[in-house]
């Protein structure tokens, strides 16, 4: 899936997923990529709930969203999620000295494809914030 990881562990081991995750996680809910969320960054505590959420998720049947970790230059640089919603709803966040890349929007390109073909859902929305 080009630069996206699911969030979630490879072959049912949630070891292999959280710990590796969780500084990466604190440096993109930092600076001005939250001005538009929270407002807030994000300690290691609330990094370590937000892994242990997002696996939760992942073994919920129906499911009910599904979030990637957006990878490049060789390390996690953002998160993107789809939600089942009326209207589905998509976000990401991407870490501050990676924005104007076009890393957003190719994983936006990828998880449209898999929100119509694998998850057959409705038609994503989204917003984006105003620059």
């Amino acid at each position: 899936m080009g630069p996206l990881q699911r969030s979630g562990p490879p072959h049912g081991d949630p070891a292999c997923a959280g710990p590796r995750r969780r500084p990466a996680l604190t440096r993109i809910y930092s600076g001005a990529s939250v001005r538009h969320t929270t407002g807030q960054g994000l300690s290691l505590a609330q990094a370590q709930h937000k892994v242990r959420a997002a696996l939760a998720r992942a073994a919920e049947t129906p499911r009910a969203q599904w979030s990637w970790g957006i990878v490049a230059i060789g390390e996690m640089i953002g998160l993107i999620a789809l939600r089942r919603r009326s209207p589905t709803a998509l976000s990401y966040i991407l870490r501050e000295d990676t924005w104007g890349n076009g890393y957003a929007t190719e994983a936006v390109k990828h998880v449209v494809v898999f929100a119509f073909t694998t998850a057959r859902l409705g038609t994503p929305g989204g917003h984006a914030p105003p620059r």
